[in-house]
């Protein structure tokens, strides 16, 4: 139900294969980084900005998202290259920033590699069908005794609020 937490390992809640599923194709269609346009698409209702890049983060094996910004991209390929890098830094299978921020040559430079590497072609993304998690699957999918089960419905409504879903 939950996935690998990018700082110590630990379960992050609130994260499901389906609705991770669901964020890789928001992400090849929208382009990373663009979590307004993913939240108001309503496919990941209740989730945040900040999850969003978290377990972008988490999707792609590295910390830093700048290289991937705004570009549409296989998010797999992505992080198959990332899981096969040598000589870099990683914490919880994430590569972390060890140096100084690249300048910005050296992120156009990567971010037209990443482009060439992984993009996806404009009739792709076009074609892209984003399925949409509906709260009442959100709820059904609820795991646990009843109190933990009321819990997590709690915080259900507290994210709904924030974004006034």
């Amino acid at each position: 139900m939950n996935s690998q937490s990018l700082k110590n390992a630990t379960l992050a809640p609130g994260w499901r294969p389906d609705e991770v599923e669901v964020l890789k194709v928001a992400l090849m269609k929208f382009g990373i980084g663009r979590w307004r346009k993913i939240m108001q698409s309503g496919c990941l209702p209740g989730k945040t900005p900040s999850q969003l890049s978290s377990q972008t983060q988490r999707l792609l094996g590295q910390q830093s998202l700048a290289e991937y910004l705004h570009l549409h991209l296989d998010i797999d390929k992505v992080a198959k290259h990332n899981q096969n890098k040598t000589g870099v830094k990683r914490k919880s299978n994430c590569i972390v920033n060890t140096g100084k921020n690249p300048d910005p040559e050296e992120l156009e430079r990567l971010r037209e590699f990443n482009r060439e590497q992984f993009g996806l072609q404009p009739t792709d993304i076009r074609q892209l069908q984003i399925p949409k998690i509906s709260l009442l699957s959100q709820i059904l999918s609820f795991q646990g005794d009843p109190l933990t089960k009321l819990k997590q419905l709690y915080e259900l409504k507290g994210r709904i609020k924030k974004q006034k879903i």
